[in-house]
């Protein structure tokens, strides 16, 4: 059959922790009810995964089961995007995934001296620390309010574009593992979120337990 990625749905009111679950990567970070309004948000709960190494790809998921419904859920605006060359391919790149209802996140990755734009939903290896150059590039169609560079539950770098574009290269120091992604918001209070990318040291992946 299709190849499948398991997604763990309804996480916020989960009664198993995904600390405690297995085998999933798809994380529905937004879940919309049929009138295409925010039925659980589970954004903290993201950010601490990410924080602790888990790595979830985010997912908006939606129940689909009648023309009103895929109606009101388009209406709302939110989605996952996944960055595929074709269709035929999307299941293929499911890690590149990406949330959001109205900012569009065109680019985020990193380079050093041993890679070329890593993206969202990859990684890199570094040994002690290593100096990254980490590109953004947001568009809009209305104002970009904010937007975020986090560690984990740590916010790295915050820039405010006060416009409907934003680029920019900004040198980043890693001496530690980084579970790295970008947040966006509008002044209208639309929002676009990333997927990780992950900064990990020779060392910890070395001497880590074999569990997670």
């Amino acid at each position: 059959g299709r190849p499948a990625t398991p997604t763990f749905a309804h996480p916020a009111r989960s009664a198993i922790p995904p600390w405690f679950t297995r085998f999933w990567r798809g994380f529905d970070v937004i879940t919309l009810d049929a009138a295409g309004r925010v039925a659980e948000d589970a954004r903290a709960l993201y950010e601490d995964l990410l924080a602790s190494g888990y790595g979830p790809h985010p997912r908006v998921s939606a129940p689909l089961d009648s023309v009103a419904a895929v109606r009101a859920v388009a209406a709302s605006g939110w989605r996952t995007f996944v960055r595929s060359p074709t269709l035929e391919e999307a299941d293929l790149f499911h890690y590149t995934s990406w949330i959001g209802n109205g900012p569009v996140l065109e680019t985020f990755s990193v380079s050093f001296d041993y890679a070329r734009d890593v993206s969202s939903g990859e990684g890199l290896l570094f040994q002690d620390q290593a100096w990254l150059q980490v590109h953004v590039g947001v568009t809009s169609s209305t104002t970009l309010d904010r937007v975020t560079l986090f560690s984990g539950t740590t916010p790295l770098r915050v820039w405010h574009p006060g416009a409907a574009t934003f680029r920019v290269q900004e040198p980043l120091l890693v001496a530690r593992n980084h579970e790295l992604w970008l947040q966006v918001t509008t002044v209208d209070g639309r929002e676009a979120v990333s997927g990780r990318l992950l900064a990990e040291d020779t060392r910890f992946m070395m001497a880590m337990c074999s569990d997670n």
